[in-house]
This record gives structure tokens, C-alpha cells and sequence, in this order.
């Protein structure tokens, strides 16, 4: 039996109806009064199945169509070819498709995170830079000395939807730590927070 959920991370999605092959469904705001474009959600045991997904609250499909994986982990656009307009989008399901998650773009979760660390060879200082709101420890990290005269800061997911952000950082990061011996001769480190809202985030 076909299931539409959002109990995973980054998970946001109220299905309004089913009817035949067409899915009615839209973000479900959880910490705001206004509209707000985000949306992830997972669809299990629908294999072999052609779907046609409707937005009722306005358009919030991209012009590559949806973000799609099979982990919430690796996400790729599902291209242009299945995005029918601004509110419509349509998937057909592999046979062996038994479990693909849909995003409104390509997120960045804590797991991406810890990803990306695992690959770095130059030192790294992780550290919590505060507690949130619900309990849960912000990461952040340090490239460079610590004890430098200037700091750098970067910053992203003020907004925790906007997860193009933190791609966006992790490239810039990257670039910094390729760049380290500059660092060292400006006398300064780089600060790095990518998760402002985390309890938004996770």
C-alpha cells in the first residue's frame, strides 16, 4: 500500500487527497503564520506507478522539477522533463523504487555535513557554538589558528530552508582551506556556523 509521509529529516509535507494517480498535497507550515515554499516529503511502495503531484498553495516546483533520492542523503533534479508547470510535477516509480524522497531543492542536512568533514585532510577544529533553542548543539568549526588576530566569519540557514546556502558555503570553505597559507599571512582564521536555525534544519 502506496504512503506519502514527511517522518524524516527536513520532512514537510500535508497530502490533501489522493484520487487515482493524482496526489493533491501542500507545505505544512509548522513555525510561521505565512506562506513559505519549502517542502520534502517520501513516497513508499509506489513502484511501477506513474504519479502526478498538484501543489494547492502556489507554485513551488523549480524549473528542473523536483529533488530526488533514495537516501535523503545524495539528491539529483529530476529534470525539466517531468515538471508539467509552476505546481505540477510528475514521477513514474522504477520497479525497484521502493523509496524515494522529493524536495523543493537539493537539501543540506547535518548528515551532508558530517560528509564533508570526513573528507577534509587539513585540520579542522570542531566545536558547538551554542545551544539552540530545543536543546540541540550548533556545530561550527575553525580552519586556521585560533589565537589569529582577525577571524572571518561565515554564516548560512538563517532561514533553514534555504539549503542552497550551505552548498554554497561548503564551496567557499573549500576554497579557504586551499587557500590556508594566505590565511596565515593575513593573521587570520576563518569561523565557519552553517547551521544558524539547526533545530530549523534537523
Amino acid at each position: 500500500c502506496m504512503r506519502i509521509h514527511n517522518r524524516f529529516v527536513g520532512g514537510n509535507i500535508r497530502v490533501s487527497a489522493v484520487i487515482g494517480n493524482n496526489v493533491y498535497l501542500e507545505q505544512e507550515l509548522r513555525d510561521t503564520f505565512t506562506w513559505w515554499f519549502y517542502w520534502a516529503f517520501c513516497v513508499e511502495e509506489a513502484q511501477g506507478q506513474t504519479l502526478t503531484f498538484h501543489f494547492c498553495n502556489s507554485d513551488v516546483v523549480g524549473y528542473w522539477g523536483p529533488a530526488v533520492s533514495h537516501d535523503n542523503v545524495n539528491y539529483a533534479w529530476a529534470g525539466k522533463q517531468d515538471r508539467i508547470d509552476g505546481a505540477t510535477f510528475r514521477y513514474t516509480f522504477g520497479a525497484d523504487e521502493s523509496r524515494v524522497f522529493f524536495c523543493y531543492a537539493l537539501p543540506y542536512h547535518y548528515t551532508n555535513y558530517e560528509n564533508w568533514l570526513r573528507k577534509q585532510t587539513a585540520p579542522i577544529q570542531t566545536d558547538v557554538f551554542c545551544v539552540s533553542e530545543r536543546g540541540r548543539n550548533v556545530p561550527c568549526f575553525t580552519v586556521g589558528n585560533q589565537n589569529a588576530a582577525n577571524t572571518i566569519l561565515f554564516t548560512s540557514r538563517h532561514h533553514a530552508c534555504e539549503s542552497m546556502a550551505t552548498w554554497a558555503l561548503e564551496a567557499a570553505t573549500d576554497e579557504c582551506i586551499r587557500l590556508s597559507d594566505a590565511l596565515k599571512k593575513m593573521d587570520c582564521n576563518l569561523l565557519v556556523v552553517p547551521f544558524v536555525d539547526f533545530d530549523g534544519v534537523q
